[in-house]
């Protein structure tokens, strides 16, 4: 479990990033990620921030180890711009990334997600991309987990093989979702405070 009491965590950069970097690792059963603010998310290859196609990046994990594995978020916002402009970019995500290639996709379809109080804001470099992870395997499954208070600002689908998804709420923008006028007193007060009418950490 990493509790991050509130903290924010600003401009990490994901080193060396050949294949499937993230800050975790491989997502264990019971990972948990709460109580922290993740923005500003870079990607480093070959010594510069820059787009290298082919590399499978993530913010949070890789791929589960097995099916078997749960994952859990609760209090987390995270903002990861991409640094890619080319639609043919390879597999960006936020929680996981894409296991393509991996030749085992069933790991990562077969995991739990459980997320509450998340807010991600992911400007992809292709709406092609997707929130949860980034191409292939889960990405491409029906989620199984639970979803409270949950809201993506982004331009990319939620799964790759889905636009939305049960229980998460996708905005364009945050002035589509100040717009929205949801009812956000579910955020905790400990990590939350409401600007302008939404949660804002």
């Amino acid at each position: 479990t990493l509790d991050g009491r509130g903290h924010v965590l600003n401009g990490p950069i994901l080193k060396n990033a050949i294949q499937k970097n993230s800050m975790f690792g491989v997502a264990g059963d019971g990972a948990t990620v709460e109580n922290i603010a993740i923005i500003n998310v870079k990607r480093y290859y070959n010594g510069n921030i820059e787009y290298k196609y082919g590399v499978r990046t993530s913010v949070l994990f890789r791929r589960p180890e097995s099916s078997s594995v749960t994952v859990t978020l609760e209090n987390v916002y995270i903002q990861r711009e991409a640094s890619a402009s080319s639609s043919s970019a390879s597999a960006n995500g936020v929680i996981f990334a894409s296991d393509y290639n991996d030749g085992d996709s069933t790991a990562t379809e077969l995991c739990t997600l459980n997320l509450t109080n998340v807010i991600i804001d992911y400007k992809a470099q292709s709406t092609n991309r997707s929130v949860i992870a980034g191409t292939g395997s889960w990405a491409n499954a029906n989620a199984s987990g639970t979803f409270n208070n949950v809201y993506f600002i982004t331009n990319a689908k939620v799964t790759n093989g889905a636009s939305t998804l049960t229980g998460i709420n996708k905005y364009s923008s945050v002035e589509a979702m100040k717009g929205a006028n949801n009812d956000y007193s579910g955020f905790d007060s400990e990590y939350w405070t409401l600007e302008d009418g939404i949660p804002v950490w």
